[in-house]
């Protein structure tokens, strides 16, 4: 399952760098462009990627992931003209406890 999605800004990202976060069935990554998959932000949000300026996003998120073999993708899109880097997470809960 799931949980969330993260998103760490830095200082003159500007909201100009997209992060989008995919559900895939394959392991693939296309040399440019957005990965295959199911976009996670599409259906729930107001825009289908997280952006921000020198600040953290958490976005409560509850996914089921229902197929072994599923791959989480992480897709930036920088539309400035400067580069930027990114820190994105998706926090999952595999269903397991911990025995004590």
């Amino acid at each position: 399952m799931i949980r969330s999605l993260h998103a760490s800004f830095a200082l003159g990202c500007d909201r100009t760098t997209q992060i989008h976060f995919f559900l895939s069935p394959d392991d693939s990554t296309p040399a440019s462009g957005q990965p295959t998959g199911t976009d996670l932000l599409l259906q729930y949000a107001q825009a289908p990627y997280l952006v921000g300026d020198d600040e953290a996003k958490i976005f409560p998120h509850e996914v089921p992931v229902l197929e072994r073999g599923t791959y989480l993708k992480v897709y930036g899109n920088n539309t400035d003209v400067f580069a930027h880097t990114i820190d994105a997470q998706i926090v999952i809960d595999s269903g397991q406890e911990k025995a004590s």
